[in-house]
C-alpha cells in the first residue's frame, strides 16, 4: 500500500512536470532598427489577446485586424499595436471614402452615410496610421 502511494506520486509529478514543460512560453528577442536609426527589441511571443468574434469575420490587414458585423456594416472592435515608431507627423491629403475589400459581404460605402448627418469614422484612429 505504501509502495502504491509512493508509485502514484511519481507519477503525478512526472505528468506535471511535463504539462508543465509542454505550456511553458519560448520567449526569443530580436532587435530591429529602423532607418532613423531607432532600436526596438521585440519579443519573439505567439499571443492571442483578440476578442472573441460574434459573426466569424475577422479581417486582417497589414497593420490592424478587425471582426465585421454586416448586420450594422461596422467593425465590432479592432485591434493594432502602437509603438513609439508609429507615432509620426506626416501631412497628407486623405482617400476618398474607400470600401474594405476584405470583407466578404461588402463593407459600407459613402452612399451609407450620404445626407444621413453621420460620418464613417474610423476603424483605427487616423492618427494612429500615420506611419502607414
Amino acid at each position: 500500500m505504501k509502495n502504491r502511494k509512493i508509485i502514484y506520486s511519481i507519477i503525478a509529478l512526472l505528468i506535471a512536470a511535463f504539462l508543465y514543460k509542454n505550456n511553458e512560453e519560448k520567449e526569443t528577442a530580436s532587435i530591429q532598427t529602423d532607418q532613423d536609426g531607432v532600436v526596438d527589441i521585440v519579443l519573439n511571443k505567439d499571443f492571442n489577446f483578440l476578442p472573441t468574434s460574434t459573426t466569424n469575420q475577422i479581417v486582417k490587414h497589414t497593420y490592424y485586424t478587425l471582426s465585421y458585423n454586416e448586420k450594422y456594416e461596422q467593425a465590432e472592435w479592432t485591434a493594432y499595436e502602437l509603438t513609439p515608431n508609429h507615432i509620426k507627423r506626416i501631412k497628407r491629403t486623405r482617400p476618398y471614402f474607400i470600401y474594405d475589400k476584405g470583407v466578404k459581404t461588402k463593407s459600407a460605402n459613402y452612399r451609407n452615410y450620404k445626407k444621413s448627418g453621420y460620418d464613417k469614422g474610423h476603424l483605427v484612429p487616423a492618427g494612429d496610421m500615420r506611419f502607414s
